[in-house]
């Protein structure tokens, strides 16, 4: 069986990661002002530098906070390389709790009709099963 693209893209940046991810850095300052940890920081640093997380606002990642089900979207949606994509997607109502302004809309509808691998009906993120996503709704270990 050949790996897809998709797959490709994905193996490389994870590679990539890890690869970064074991560099020493001397003195590394994060651009994270609540980040300490230096591992965590470099971390953050490395998957902001690849347009996967953009941080909680005002300079600051919340490393002890609780990751969202809409903020899981944008990281898997970017990590498959289809961010792009995302704000074409934004117009679609396909989740009954996804207001027009929230600011996942599109992240979350491709994550929705986006099937992994492609063709296999599987896909990468599910609703709730009563038409609502619950985007704010804290992620469980399962659903990641």
């Amino acid at each position: 069986m050949r790996p897809t693209k998709q797959k490709r893209a994905l193996s490389l940046l994870l590679a990539f990661a890890a690869a970064l991810s074991m560099t020493v850095l001397p003195g590394h300052a994060s651009r994270f002002q609540d980040v300490e940890d230096e591992q965590v920081s470099l971390a953050a640093d490395t998957l902001s530098s690849l347009g996967v997380v953009g941080g909680t606002g005002e300079g600051e990642f919340s490393p002890d906070g609780h990751l969202t089900r809409a903020q899981l979207c944008k990281m898997a949606v970017e990590i498959m390389g289809m961010g792009e994509q995302a704000q074409a997607q934004a117009y679609r109502t396909i989740f009954t709790d996804m207001g027009k302004n929230h600011w996942a809309r599109g992240y979350v509808n491709l994550a929705a009709t986006t099937q992994v691998p492609a063709e296999s009906g599987i896909r990468l993120m599910l609703g709730l099963g009563d038409g609502a996503f619950g985007p704010d709704r804290e992620v469980t270990y399962q659903e990641a």
